[in-house]
């Protein structure tokens, strides 16, 4: 069954297979909804996407075309929690022994992303952040290891929040572990609604 997709999450080898978990929507309304004029008259609201898991069959070098299957429960239990830039510890990229997914998430059927949630790959329980309100919009949650980490979630979370009402910008730090908030930083300037961002150190 054909679906929607803008964004993976990680990938990794089983064998001879390929497991891949991405981000599903049903269908391609996103894209509209996504729309600049939508979202600035708040007029739509969000398609709830989820979590989902395919499969990759007997990959090799030599394979031309590979039979592109789901797993037998590919969405996860996520307790209709929809999910959109997917961010995950980079340590753990192509590990199967990855756990946790960090998104951007609307929880009142909003024209944009309110709230943070992370997935538990392994239960599909969620936890969810929310911004505090209409109008406050979160943008991906960006995942930075603690220096001396030990588990995979041992590590803080940063996204820049819009507040549309007083057209300011905040950094907000939060807990990766219960998505509690460590701290909330004024921005200079106003940081427009995003997809994507990065963390780099010095």
């Amino acid at each position: 069954q054909a679906f929607f997709c803008f964004h993976t999450i990680n990938a990794f080898d089983d064998g001879d297979d390929i497991v891949l978990d991405l981000v599903h929507h049903p269908d391609s309304s996103i894209i509209n909804q996504l729309n600049v004029k939508t979202i600035v008259g708040g007029q739509g609201t969000l398609d709830a996407s989820q979590v989902a898991r395919f499969r990759l069959q007997a990959v090799s070098m030599a394979t031309t075309t590979t039979p592109f299957r789901k797993v037998d429960r590919p969405l996860l239990p996520t307790q209709g929690v929809s999910v959109e830039l997917p961010t995950i510890n980079e340590r753990f990229r192509h590990s199967p022994n990855y756990r946790f997914v960090y998104g951007a998430s609307s929880n009142r059927g909003a024209s944009m992303w309110d709230s943070v949630v992370k997935v538990d790959m392994a239960t599909g329980a969620t936890l969810r952040w929310d911004a505090g309100g209409d109008g406050l919009f979160p943008g991906e949650p960006i995942f930075v290891p603690h220096p001396m980490q030990d588990d995979e979630d041992d590590g803080v979370l940063l996204s820049v929040v819009l507040d549309t009402h007083a057209k300011r910008s905040f950094l907000y730090v939060l807990d990766a572990k219960d998505l509690a908030v460590v701290a909330k930083v004024a921005a200079p300037v106003v940081v427009p609604l995003g997809f994507h961002g990065m963390h780099k150190t010095k």
